[in-house]
Parts: structure tokens; sequence; C-alpha cells
């Protein structure tokens, strides 16, 4: 049995797939997972495990009386760190329930206790009065300039020590328990129990599943938390209506003034900080309750705004330039009331639907006119969590009597900078003032968690810009951090300037928190001290009378505990609030129910960019079809031929472009990045570019010249002159299913894509995509087509071009060169080949190199050429181009292999170990780019998508009705066809967006694809093309040959088990897995099958050995062809399409 109590779970720096179990008996057990995202499942939930026993032992044997390691210091008490408190931090950091009864549980156990542990409490004592002794060492240094006991590298060096203390007596104790367990074991005495599941609240990552998680009924006793189910949380995005008589006086004074509790829980911060790295985002990361304030981030928003009296009085300036120095100076003013206290403290963090409402009561300026009456103006705020990841907030406040409105969002990204945490406000807020209808912009500045192991402190820095465009004036507003030796701290400058002119026409210097000195051009200065500004307290609804998802009312219970300095019962309400969101979350994303606001509408350049990429694509689409009318009346072969080659009249740049973007879709772009960032791959198996261009250099060598001289419309009209009709219709249907099955994957992609910066539905965003790509195809067939693939590829070519450098300016990453071959945060993005999966790798290269030359996708654009010239150069010039497009993908992937997640907004556990490989590359360019550059870049797989979707829609209609319904109505006319062909896109279109709800299946629909293409229509089309004496009964032959073969080679997606055992294939998991190239053994077996039955055929026939009444083919020749024979033959179109 593997004891967990006291064990420490850890993952192996060796591999991705392996975990250690350290016991506390000093044993150690090395196990392997299958995968890393496994590994993390077992990791998570084996440290939970531990956790639950260690409580267990705990609570059984309560720990002998605390002795004084936890002391700071005997010396000055002048010291930050020599306030005298017994630590907490063994009951707090493991969640054991400490009882101090004194020493009698010590004194009648001492008995017990082995040698070992007394020799060991004996060493401990004296390393007590070593670290004693260096901490007054310390604190009795004289405060020189050059060294002092403030010292960052002492203060470190105190806490280091101190916390190391603390865990060898923690180490200690649990071994105590351990032994005292043990012998009460075997006296009969009480076990170990399984208690309810509770998890610890400390280093818990944001982004965990907790799905498992069920709530005892005495878990919390005198509480009324609100939790609902996620069907009953879906707010129906009405606004709820605030009667202003309902709102009070606030009377809630929380000033956060109290230093004891981050004293005590100092090793708990020290414990916190060693799991953190430099840069690291702490978005994800829930911090210990202890550290919070008594409000929430939305409230304090709110509290910006505690001089209303500044703010209505802005648009009161009798000049352009007036207001905005007055609107500098209530900037100036609002950030320190924000703050409760001189300690840096966390505001809750809201969830997504928290609201915060509240008003001020304004009186009237004193130079109002008598006749308007005297009540107050009344300022309103709203503030409302509109997004969780990223977290985002808006707030708005109005005064409808003063026409002036403000409108605010904020994304907060936290980040770890060693001995404090900077947060970034990124966002903007708007000012309105309609009385003279003027609009200021304006920025916010970042802020600071200053000496957060001694007494931490706030402090502002960073560049914040106001500009009003229409009055031309700005101001530029700089919070100046203190440096690291001398300057003041909270320093502010300002300027206000005429943009015109570039007059500065006002100055400000002084302490945001303090006085501040404006100066005038004209000479004239003026002073305000901030702290001694009146301040104006804000009307809240009592709550009992608010919503369920107000503010004070939602985390009612973890303030009241916080004011009853109740840690683990806070704890506790936080962590079930946190646990409903993540469920409401995840009932979101599984019904695919997009968040609805209350407040807030998204005005975004996502959903901008999707309706400027579809209007673009369709217009040129629609554009296309109408220069296309005049073509078609003059076409000489008919408008069926014209509607699928464009009358061969691409030209080589438009040839190009359409070859090119037909092959460079969504899988191309997001499947390629997924595989070089795949642990398990790597970019050995992600060689898609050369595969491609190998596939364009042997099809513009051979396959591009004896399609295109012949004049043929589609790939199976050699099939149709050779075998017949009939023949040719029932192998068409192999070539038209490849095509169909092959919609849903491009469409899925698309419709992901579009949904990441839309924020619209999946289904609806696949909808509308394959709505578009079918209306365009409809109007201009291969016309449109060709010129709406031009513009994809530029955005294709652009985006990911313009993308690549800013992902690779990023530093989060670790140097791509180093981790291609060497294991940093997951396996080299190299990647390997194992011995046993070498000819797999051989298999799969084929499939991707020779499979693409039986596509009608690569024949259509050939074919519709201007001349065979063109049509090679087509070919080779795209070889070159796929490998330029190629890169992108590749250093993204890299990227994305070689990056910290912990240290990104993205956060902890990576994507791979999420499940989220697939997404890598829209992930990566979220969260490492600016939002135009990720805009930009996610329209270039949009465009590379829908590229392949209008592809596969024009290649499946024109096999469908050129090889399937000709042969069925074989008197068809040309009108007929053109009806065909447009209800064919329309019908074709529509099965296979339906295709895509079958999410599970698509992966069946892709392997079906590619097989039918490989191992079915490329030898045929080989043999029908190259080899003379090929005949009907060889194409039979080979087709059953491929076929059985393919079926009896298994295959583990149609779960068909494995019959035909080739070399190499082995038997895994009571499974039989092929190790062999059979994909190319049954491809070139069929290749093989088709001239030789062809051959025998025709001797049998040929020499009366079977009779010829037998031949149902007709293969014995009538007699010698003629050279007019021939030329005909070469001359004469495929589809007849005369009336």
């Amino acid at each position: 049995m593997l004891p967990l109590a006291g064990a420490v779970i850890s993952p192996s720096d060796e591999d991705s797939h392996t975990f250690t179990v350290n016991a506390i008996s000093g044993e150690q057990y090395k196990l392997r997972a299958t995968d890393a995202k496994e590994r993390q499942h077992w990791v998570s939930r084996l440290q939970i495990c531990t956790q639950h026993h260690t409580e267990a032992m705990g609570k059984s044997n309560p720990p002998p009386k605390s002795r004084s390691y936890s002391m700071a210091s005997q010396g000055s008490g002048s010291s930050p760190m020599s306030v005298r408190r017994p630590s907490q931090n063994p009951g707090n950091l493991f969640g054991w329930s400490q009882v101090n009864k004194g020493s009698s549980l010590y004194s009648s156990k001492r008995s017990l206790l082995p040698d070992h542990l007394m020799d060991a409490r004996e060493m401990m004592s004296q390393a007590q009065g070593q670290h004693r002794d260096l901490i007054q060492s310390i604190e009795g240094l004289p405060a020189a300039p050059g060294l002092s006991p403030l010292d960052q590298d002492l203060l470190m060096l105190k806490a280091t020590s101190m916390a190391t203390m603390n865990c060898l007596n923690e180490c200690l104790h649990i071994l105590h328990l351990q032994q005292v367990a043990r012998q009460r074991g075997s006296l009969g005495g009480p076990t170990i129990e399984w208690l309810e599941p509770k998890l610890p609240d400390i280093l818990k990552n944001g982004s965990s599943s907790l799905g498992s998680y069920t709530t005892g009924e005495g878990a919390l006793e005198g509480s009324r938390l609100e939790l609902s189910s996620p069907e009953s949380c879906s707010f129906s995005g009405e606004q709820e209506d605030i009667d202003a008589e309902d709102e009070a006086e606030d009377c809630f004074t929380d000033k956060e003034e109290d230093l004891g509790a981050v004293e005590e829980e100092r090793s708990v911060i020290l414990h916190l900080l060693s799991q953190l790295k430099l840069g690291m985002d702490l978005t994800r990361v829930v911090l210990p309750t202890f550290i919070l304030e008594k409000r929430s981030l939305l409230e304090m928003y709110a509290d910006f705004m505690s001089h209303p009296d500044l703010f209505v009085a802005i648009t009161d300036g009798s000049s352009p330039e007036d207001r905005m120095v007055r609107f500098v100076e209530y900037y100036l003013t609002s950030f320190h009331e924000g703050r409760k206290g001189a300690i840096a403290k966390k505001p809750y963090n809201p969830i997504i639907g928290e609201t915060f409402h509240c008003s001020w009561k304004v009186p009237r300026r004193p130079g109002a006119s008598h006749g308007e009456p005297q009540d107050p103006y009344q300022l309103r705020f709203v503030a409302e969590q509109v997004s969780h990841h990223p977290p985002v907030s808006g707030f708005y406040a109005e005064c409808q009597e003063r026409r002036m409105c403000v409108n605010t969002h904020v994304w907060t990204k936290s980040k770890f900078m060693g001995m404090s945490i900077g947060v970034s406000m990124i966002g903007e807020g708007c000012l309105y003032l309609l009385e003279h209808d003027e609009e200021y912009t304006f920025t916010l500045p970042c802020a600071y968690a200053r000496s957060i192991l001694t007494v931490p402190w706030v402090e502002l820095g960073g560049k914040v810009n106001i500009s009003c465009a229409k009055s031309g004036y700005s101001a530029v507003i700089t919070f100046q951090t203190k440096p690291f030796y001398g300057g003041k701290l909270h320093k502010v400058t300002a300027e206000v300037k005429h943009n015109t002119t570039n007059a500065v026409v006002c100055r400000v210097q002084g302490e945001w928190n303090g006085v501040l000195e404006f100066s005038y051009t004209s000479g004239e200065t003026r002073v305000v001290d901030v702290t001694k500004l009146p301040v104006t307290r804000k009307s809240v609804r009592p709550v009992e009378k608010q919503g369920p998802t107000e503010s004070r009312r939602l985390w009612q219970h973890v303030t009241e505990s916080l004011r009853e300095k109740d840690i683990e019962k806070a704890t506790e309400h936080k962590r079930l609030l946190e646990e409903r969101q993540r469920t409401e979350e995840r009932h979101r994303a599984e019904t695919e129910t997009p968040w609805r606001t209350r407040y807030f509408d998204r005005e975004g350049e996502g959903l901008i960019m999707t309706a400027v990429f579809y209007l673009l694509v369709l217009g040129i689409g629609i554009w296309a079809s109408v220069r296309s009318k005049k073509l078609r009346e003059n076409a000489q072969n008919g408008q069926v031929e014209f509607s699928f080659l464009a009358n061969r009249s691409v030209n080589l740049i438009v040839g190009v472009f359409t070859m090119t973007a037909t092959w460079v879709g969504g899988g191309f772009t997001m499947g390629f990045t997924e595989t070089v960032y795949d642990p398990t791959k790597g970019l050995i198996w992600a060689l898609f570019p050369l595969q491609l261009s190998i596939s364009f250099i042997i099809g513009g060598l051979f396959f591009a010249k004896p399609m295109r001289d012949k004049n043929y419309t589609t790939m199976m009209d050699p099939f149709q002159r050779k075998y017949g009709k009939t023949l040719t219709g029932l192998l068409a249907v192999a070539a038209f299913i490849s095509e169909v099955v092959y919609i849903p994957v491009t469409l899925i992609s698309l419709g992901v894509t579009v949904r990441i910066f839309s924020d619209l539905p999946l289904s609806l965003c696949i909808w509308i995509s394959a709505a578009v790509a079918i209306i365009y195809t409809v109007l201009g067939g291969l016309y449109s087509v060709a010129y709406t693939d031009v513009v994809q590829l530029l955005l294709v070519f652009c985006g990911l071009w313009l993308c690549a450098p800013f992902v690779l300016a990023s530093d989060v990453y670790t140097d791509i060169t180093q981790t291609a071959v060497n294991h940093t945060y997951q396996a080299p993005w190299l990647g390997h080949i194992e011995s046993h999966e070498a000819w797999t790798w051989v298999d799969n290269f084929l499939v991707l190199t020779l499979g693409n030359l039986a596509f009608q996708d690569f024949h259509q654009r050939t074919l519709s050429s201007s001349s065979t010239s063109t049509a090679r150069l087509i070919c080779f010039i795209a070889a070159g181009v796929v490998i330029v497009l190629g890169i992108p993908p590749i250093l993204i992937g890299a990227v994305a292999a070689s990056t910290d997640w912990n240290m990104t907004t993205y956060g902890s556990p990576s994507p791979y170990e999420r499940g989220e490989a697939a997404m890598v590359l829209p992930i990566v360019l979220l969260h490492f780019t600016p939002t135009a550059v990720f805009v930009i870049g996610m329209g270039a797989i949009a465009g590379a998508a829908m590229s392949s979707t209008d592809s596969c829609l024009l290649a499946a209609t024109s096999i469908f009705t050129t090889s399937i319904y000709k042969a069925i109505r074989h008197q068809a006319s040309d009108r007929e066809l053109q009806w065909v062909i447009r209800f064919s896109i329309v019908i074709v279109g529509i099965v296979g967006t339906s295709l895509t709800y079958l999410d599970d299946s698509i992966l069946t629909f892709w392997i079906l694809g590619s097989g039918l293409c490989y191992i079915i229509i490329l030898p045929q089309l080989i043999c029908v093309l190259f080899i003379r004496f090929s005949n009907s009964y060889g194409a039979v032959a080979g087709f059953i040959v491929a076929f059985v073969m393919r079926v009896l080679c298994g295959e583990p997606v149609f779960n068909l088990p494995v019959i035909l055992h080739f070399p190499g294939c082995t038997l895994e998991d009571g499974v039989y897995v092929q190790r062999s190239p059979f994909k190319t053994i049954c491809m070139l077996s069929a290749l093989v099958s088709i001239p030789m039955f062809s051959y025998v055929a025709s001797l049998l026939f040929n020499h009366g050995i079977v009779p010829e009444r037998w031949d149902v083919f007709k293969v014995k020749p009538q007699g010698a062809p003629t050279p007019e024979d021939d030329a005909r033959e070469c001359d004469e179109p495929m589809l007849d399409t005369r009336c």
C-alpha cells in the first residue's frame, strides 16, 4: 500500500510522462502515465488525496504546543520584521485544525518518540538559536547609507531563514504525527478516516476543473450562500431598474490598516512566491484570502469617483483649455480615495456577470440661477464584469442634469516582478460632454504592490494620455515610480498643451496622494491638497434589496468572515463562488451558449473584421460573376465548361494564387502549427509544405501536360473515354465522396476561427461561412473562386508574416534554437521518430505527397489554365510559394513549444495539457500579439479556410455533374446542366455543413476521404494516363484489391480489426497495430493489379480463350485506329455541351 499522508507528489524532469511520489517514510515511487495530460491529472488528484490524509492525521493527532520558531526577532521593535507573533503557518498552510492544549500531549507522548526524533529536535533547537543570532546581527547594523537593516537582500535573507525554520518544524511535526499514528494503530486506537473533500486555496490555479467537488451539508454553518444551477444562472441580459429611493448613504468604512495578517502569514507568502517566476502572469493564480480587501474590484472603480463635485465641474469650464485642465485635476485627485489605507491589499476578483450600482448627490454650484430647482445633481454609476478570461470590467457614470457621462473598459493584467507585483490596467475610457459636443479619451496607469515580504504598499507608474479631438487639446500625465536610490514617492507630473500650436498651457507637479501644484502660462499657480478635499459618500442599496449578482450581496459572506478575521471560513466561501463560476462556464461551453452582458455591448474590432472579411470576399465573388457574364456568352466550349474551368483563360498570376490558396487552408495553417507544437510529434511529423511542394512538382512534370493537352474537363474524363460512362460513374462516386467529406473539415476550422474573434456561436459561424462560399461559387463558378482566392491568399500571406515578428518579439519563451533539440518545457519541437514509427512516417509522407494528385481540386487548376506551359509553370511556382507560407506556422508552433505558459495571460496548464492543442495558433496570436495584429492574423486563418471550402464545393460539383449526372442523363442540355450545377453546389454545401454537427466523426470522414484518393483513385489515374493497355477489367480488379486490402488492414476509427498482418504488426493493449506502410502497400497492390488483370483479360479475349460474348466491357479491338481517329480523340472535348 502506498502511504500518502505527508507525501510529496511532483512531476519528473526526465520526460513529460513520469512523476514521483516521495513518501514520508523515505520511500520513492516512480510512476509513468501514458501522456503529459494524464500525468497532470494523476498529479493533481494525488496531491488532493495527500492533502486529505494529512488533514486527517492532523485532526486525529493535534500538534504539540508551537515553539517560538517564527519569532522574527528579539531586537529593535522599529524593524518591520520584529513584530513578535507566534506563527500560525502550519495550520493555515496545510489546513490542520490546531487545538492549543498546552504541552500535555507532547509530554504524554514524549516517551513514544524514538531517539532519532529526539536528536532531530535538539538539532532544531540549535538551528533556532543560530537563526536568532542571524536576525539580531542584521538588525544590529548601524543605519548607514551603504548597508542598513532594511536592505532588500538582508530582508530576503531574514525571510528565507524564517521560512526554512518553519518548513523544518513542519516536517518534524509530520514525522511525529506519523509515529504517533503507527503506535496508536498497534494499540488498536483510531485510524485515519477519509475527510470531506476540501481543496487548498493557496496555490490553486484558477482554471482547474473541480467538477467532481460536492459540498457537504455542514461545511459552512450559518451561511446562506446563494448557489444556483447552471441553467438558472444564465441571465436574461435585461437591465435592472434601480430605484434611487432604495439607496442610502454608505455606512461601511473598512480601512485596510491591520498588518497582522500579513505578518503572521509571511511564510505562506514565501511559499507562494517560491512557485512563481519572474514575469509570470498572475491572472489565473488564486492568491491567499488574507491579502484581500473587503470589497470587489468593481466597487474600487466606484471609489475613484469619490470627488463627484470635481467631476461635474468639468463641464463648467469656460473654454476647451479650461475644461481639459479641469479634467486633468479630477483625474489626478481620483486615485487617492480609491485606496483603503496604506497597505497594499487586493480587491475581490469579480466573477463574470457581477455588477455594482451606486450614486452620489452633488450640491449645485453657488452661481446657479434662482429659477432652477435646488435639488442636488445625481451622479449614477454602474459597473459590470463582462469577461472572465481575460478579466475585463466595464463601468459607466452619468449625470443627466449636466449632460455628461464617462464610459470605461479595463482589462487588469497582473505580473510577478520579484519583490513586487505589477498590475497593468489595459483599456480606455471616454468622457462625453454633450453640452459642448466634446469627447475626451484617456488611458489608465499601472499599479505596483511593493515590498510584498515586509510592509506592502502601493505606487502608480506609467504614462497616461488624455486627448480631445474636437478642441485639439491633449494632456500627458506621468506617474513616476520611486528610483532605487533617492527620489520621492508617488510623484506625478503633467502637461496640458494645444496640439495645433504645440504650446503648453498648464503644468502640474506633486504627489497624486498629497499636494499638487498647477502652473499656468500666465504665471498663476494653484495648489490642491488631495488629502483635504471633501469626500462625498456614495449611496448604495442595502444588501437585502440588491440583486443576487451585485457585488456586496455576492461577496457578503466573504466580507463578514474577513471582518471576523475567520480566514478559513472566508476562503471556503470564496472557493464556492469561484467553483460556481467554473461550473457555469463549463455549462455554457458544452451547450455553446454565448455569454450575454447586461449593461455593456462589445464593440471590438473582431466583429467588424468578421463583417468586413465576409463582405469583401462576397463582393469580389459577385464582381467576378458579373464580369464573367460577357465572357460566358462568348464561351466557345459552352457555359458548363465556363463554370468549371473559367473558359480555360486563367493566366499565370491568378493560377498561382488559386492553386496555392486551394491547398493552404485551415488544415495547413492550424494543423501545421499544432503538429509542430505537439510534444508527441514535432516538425519531423509536420512536413506538409514540403509534401505539397513535391506534389506540385510531380504534377507539373507528369500530369499537367497529358491532362491539359487533351482538353479534359475533370480528372474523370480520361476514365470516361477509356472505360465508358458506367464504370466511370462508379469510380466518380469515390472521388465525389472524398471531396464532400473534406468540406466539414474546412468549415469547422473556419467556423472556430471566426468564432474566436466575433463571439458568435460556432454553428452560426459555420453556416454563415458556408453561405458566403456557396453564394459566390453559384454566381461565378471557378471565375469567382479564382479571384476570391487571390484576395484570400494575399490576406493569408500578409497576415501570417505580420504576426510572426510580433510572436517572436515576445519575452515569455525560451530561444527556439535551444528548445529545438533540448527538453525545456516539453519535448524538443523538432520531434523524433522512434524505430517502430519509421514506416508509419514513410506511409504518412507518401499519402500527403502523392494523394494530393488524386484530388479534383489540383487538376481543375491546371485544366483551367490558358495553355499547357502555363499549367506547368503554375505548378512549379506554387511549389515555392507553399514553402514560404509554411515558415510562419513553423515559427509560431516552435514558440508555443518553447513557452512557459505560466508567464502568459493564458496561464497554466499548457494548451496541450488542456486538450486545446488544435487551437494553439489562435491562442498564441491572442496572448502574444496586440489586438489589431491578432484580428488580422485570425482574418488570415479565416481566408485560408474559406479558400479551401469553395474549392471543395466546385470540385465535388464538377465531378457530380460531368461524371455521375451526365452518365444518368445522356441527353441533358446545356441549360439543364447549368441548373444542375447551381443546385449541386447548394446541396453539397448544405450536406457538407450538416456533417459538421458530427464532431466526433470528423476524423472518420477525413480518413475516409484521404483513403479513397490515395489508395483507390491514384493508382487508377496513373494507369489510365500512362498505361495504354489498361482496361475496364483491370480497373475493376484494382478497385476490389485496394478496397478489400484496406478493410483487412483494419482501422481503429471504424472499429475494424486487423485481419491482414503485415511485418511489424504488434499487439498493444489487446489491439493489433500496423507498423508497416500498409496504405502504400494497398495502393501499390492496386497499381500492380490494374495492368496485370488488364493484360490477362486482353489476352483471354484476343486469343479466343474466353468467348467474345462474355466480354461485357468490349476490350477486344474491333479494328486498328486511324490517324484521323487519334486526332479526333485529342481535339474532341470530353463534355458535349450542345443543346
